[in-house]
C-alpha cells in the first residue's frame, strides 16, 4: 500500500513510502477513526532509507481509502520518535488535517431558522474547507461568537443533529478540495451478529460509571440583571407530576430533575440505608422557555443516568464488510452477566497492512469533535459568563421561539410499501408553521425503543424511500414530529414492513432486469414497465405521490404544493396551494419570521400590499393614474358595472 508524503508548507509531493521494496519500508500503519470525534493515524517505518528524512513534524501523509479509492485520507504529522534496536526505525503520530480549523476564527454570526447546510457554510466561511454532502435536518437556529469553526460545527451537531465525515479530494499529486459532510447517520443497520468463538477471536467489555449522573440542574439563556451582570434562567417555576402524565415528579421551587431508580442503583450512600443523587449541570444558552429547558434537561438525564458499556472486538472474521456507524449485535455468553448488546461501531481501528487485524469498538459515543483544550476554554468562558450582555437578541428579533411551543401531533396517515431492497414510507404532512421536522427511526429488532443511532431521517417532507439493503428483509419503524422549540410528539406505534421477496424460480421471468443483471447501468431506446414505485432523479425524488426537490425549492404531495424562494440556503418566502386555497408567506424581518402576506380562500382575497402601475378597477369605480399641469396623482372614475 502506498503512502504519500507532502510538504506541510507547500503541500508538494515529497516522496512515496510503502510496505513494498524500493521505498522507505512501512512496518506498521494503524488508522483509527471515532464517530464524530478524533481521526488519527500512526505509522512506523525503516529509518535507514533516505526518504525517512521527510517524516518530520508539520509534514503531511495521505493515502487512498482501503475500501473506496475515491476517498483520500490526509493527516498532519504531529510527533515523531526515533528508535534504535536491531535496526533504526521511526514512529510518527498524526492527526487528521481537519484540526487546522481550530486555528481559524469565526467572529459573530446568528443563523436563525436556516438549514444545516447554510449554518455549516457560515462556520466554514473564509477557511480552506467547503460544505460537502448535507442531509435534510429541517430549519433550526444557533449562534457563533468569537470561536473557532470546529466549535461552531459542534453547535451545529447539537442543534441540527447528524454525523460528520471529512473528505479530501486528491488528483494529480495535489489537493483539489477539502469537504465537510453532515450525514443523517454513518453506517447502517447491518443486522450482523458478532459472536465470541464464531467470528470474533476476543471480546473485551469496559464499564464506566465515572460519568453517571442521577440528577441535573438546567440553565438557559442569561437575563440582564443590571450592573453589567447576568443570571441564567432555570426551571424552578415549572411543575411536573407523574399523575398529570409527566415522566417524573418535579415540584415547584425545585431547581433540578432526577431519576429515583438510578439514584437507588448508582447514588452515593447517606449512611442510613438511603442514597443521595449525583448531580451535574446542563446548560443551553439558546433556550428562553423554562418548560423547554426542563424537557431538554430531562432528555439529557436519560443519557447520563446509567453507565456506558463499550465492547472492543479483536480479529474479526466476517463475510460482510462493516464500516464506522454500523449497528451490530454482540454476543458472548461467557461473561457474567452475559453480553448481548445491540450497539453501533463507534471506533474503527484499521491495520492497513494486515486486514485481519482490524479492531472495532461498539457502544455509545459522545458527539464532541473539539479537543480537551477547547473544552477547558469553554468552562472558563462559562465561569466568566456575560451571555445576557452580548448574547440576547433585540426585542424585535424573530426566532424559532417566536412560534408557540405546542406539543406537535403524532404523525398520522402512515402507509408503507415493500419494494426491491427498499421500503417506501409516507405520512400526512402537517402544514402548521410551528412544526419543524419529522423523525423516522428504524430497526431490525421488534419492540425497539428509538435511540439516536436508529434515526434514519430528519426533515420536513411527507415521505421517504428507505434503503433497507436486501430483499425479503423485515424492518420496524417509529415516527415522531418535532416543533421549532425541539419539543417532540410521542412516537407512533411500531410499523412493520418487509422488502419484497424474490424467488428465482417463480418470480424472475425471462426478459426482465434485476439488480444483479445490471453491472454499470442500462441504456435503452425504449423501456416498458409497470407501475414505478419510486424514482430518484438528479435533483428530484419521486416517491409514490410525493414529488420532492432536493434543493428544497418545491414539494408536491397529496396534501398540496409548496414552492419556496431560497437564497444562499435560506428560505426568503414560500407559496402554498392546498385544500385551504392559495397562500403566500414572506420573511418580513429577514430573521426567519414568516408572515402570511396574501391568501385566496373561497370568495375572499386578502393581501398585505397591492401594487397597480396604471389603473385598478373595483366594481363601478376605476382608479387611474393621471398627470395634470406637471402634477402626478390618481383619479377615481365612475364606470359601468363590471360583470
Amino acid at each position: 500500500m502506498d503512502f504519500l508524503i507532502l510538504s506541510g508548507r507547500t503541500e508538494e509531493h515529497l516522496c512515496t513510502i510503502s510496505n513494498e521494496a524500493d521505498t522507505a519500508i512501512v512496518l506498521e500503519a494503524i488508522q483509527r477513526e471515532e464517530l464524530n470525534r478524533e481521526h488519527t493515524f500512526l505509522f512506523r517505518i525503516d529509518a535507514s532509507h533516505k526518504d525517512a528524512g521527510h517524516i518530520e513534524k508539520g509534514n503531511l501523509i495521505g493515502f487512498h481509502d482501503r475500501d473506496d479509492e475515491s476517498f483520500f485520507h490526509l493527516f498532519e504529522i504531529i510527533d515523531t520518535e526515533d528508535k534504535h534496536g536491531e535496526f533504526a526505525e521511526k514512529i510518527a503520530e498524526c492527526k487528521h488535517i481537519i484540526r487546522e480549523l481550530s486555528g481559524e476564527h469565526v467572529e459573530d454570526f446568528q443563523p436563525i431558522n436556516v438549514t444545516a447546510e447554510f449554518a455549516l457554510g457560515l462556520a466554514l466561511e473564509g477557511t480552506r474547507w467547503e460544505v460537502g454532502i448535507v442531509g435534510d435536518f429541517g430549519l433550526n437556529s444557533t449562534n457563533f461568537f468569537r470561536e473557532n469553526p470546529l466549535s461552531c460545527i459542534e453547535k451545529i451537531l447539537a442543534r441540527w443533529g447528524g454525523e460528520l465525515r471529512f473528505r479530501v479530494l486528491f488528483e494529480g499529486n495535489r489537493i483539489t478540495d477539502r469537504l465537510v459532510d453532515l450525514l443523517p447517520r454513518r453506517g447502517g443497520e447491518k443486522g450482523g451478529r458478532l459472536e465470541y468463538g464464531h467470528n470474533v477471536e476476543s471480546i473485551g467489555r469496559s464499564e464506566s460509571i465515572q460519568e453517571v449522573k442521577t440528577a441535573l440542574r438546567g440553565y438557559g439563556r442569561g437575563e440582564d440583571t443590571g450592573n453589567d451582570t447576568s443570571r441564567r434562567i432555570d426551571f424552578k417555576g415549572v411543575e411536573w407530576s407523574i399523575s398529570q402524565g409527566d415522566p417524573v415528579d418535579k415540584p415547584l421551587g425545585q431547581d433540578w430533575v432526577g431519576d429515583e431508580k438510578a439514584k437507588e442503583i448508582y447514588g452515593k450512600p447517606n449512611g442510613d440505608g438511603t442514597f443521595r443523587h449525583i448531580f451535574d449541570i446542563y446548560e443551553n444558552s439558546e433556550i428562553e422557555d423554562p418548560s423547554q429547558l426542563l424537557r431538554e434537561t430531562y432528555e439529557i438525564l436519560q443519557q447520563t443516568k446509567q453507565p456506558f458499556f463499550n465492547y472492543r472486538l479483536n480479529s474479526i472474521i466476517l463475510k460482510n464488510k462493516y464500516e464506522l456507524g454500523d449497528t451490530l449485535i454482540v454476543i458472548d455468553d461467557e461473561f457474567s452477566p452475559p453480553i448481548q448488546s445491540r450497539s453501533r461501531i463507534i471506533v474503527y481501528e484499521r491495520d492497513l497492512l494486515e486486514e485481519g487485524n482490524d479492531i472495532i469498538e461498539v457502544g455509545k459515543f459522545l458527539p464532541l469533535i473539539t479537543d480537551q483544550d477547547d473544552r477547558v476554554e469553554k468552562i472558563i468562558e462559562k465561569v466568566n459568563d456575560r451571555a445576557a450582555i452580548w448574547d440576547n437578541p433585540p426585542a424585535t428579533e424573530t426566532t424559532d421561539t417566536t412560534f408557540p411551543d405546542i406539543v406537535p401531533p403524532v404523525p398520522i396517515g402512515i402507509s408503507t410499501t415493500g419494494l426491491f431492497k427498499t421500503i417506501k414510507i409516507n405520512w400526512h404532512y402537517f402544514t402548521e408553521s410551528y412544526i419543524a421536522a419529522y423523525e423516522v427511526y428504524a430497526s431490525k429488532m421488534q419492540g425497539f425503543e428509538p435511540q439516536p443511532e436508529d434515526l434514519i431521517f430528519r426533515g420536513k417532507t411527507s415521505g421517504i424511500l428507505f434503503e433497507a439493503g436486501e430483499v425479503n428483509e423485515q424492518w420496524y419503524f417509529r415516527i415522531r414530529t418535532i416543533n421549532t422549540h425541539g419539543t417532540a410528539s410521542d412516537f407512533t406505534e411500531e410499523i412493520i414492513e418487509k422488502t419484497i421477496a424474490i424467488n428465482a424460480e417463480r418470480e424472475i421471468t425471462p426478459l426482465t432486469i434485476t439488480n444483479e443483471l445490471i453491472a454499470e447501468g442500462i441504456s435503452a431506446d425504449k423501456i416498458k414497465t409497470g407501475i414505478l414505485q419510486a424514482i430518484d432523479i438528479f435533483g428530484v425524488k419521486i416517491v409514490g405521490s410525493s414529488f420532492v426537490s432536493e434543493s428544497g425549492h418545491f414539494l408536491i404531495d397529496e396534501n398540496g404544493m409548496r414552492v419556496s424562494m431560497i437564497e444562499d440556503g435560506r428560505p426568503l418566502g414560500y407559496t402554498t396551494l392546498d385544500a385551504q386555497g392559495l397562500s403566500g408567506f414572506w420573511d418580513m424581518t429577514g430573521q426567519g419570521g414568516f408572515e402570511k402576506v396574501f391568501y385566496l380562500h373561497e370568495d375572499e382575497t386578502v393581501s398585505k400590499k397591492f401594487r397597480a402601475k396604471e389603473e385598478f378597477t373595483m366594481g363601478t369605480i376605476k382608479i387611474v393614474k393621471v398627470e395634470y399641469a406637471g402634477n402626478k396623482g390618481w383619479a377615481f372614475v365612475q364606470t359601468e358595472e363590471v360583470e
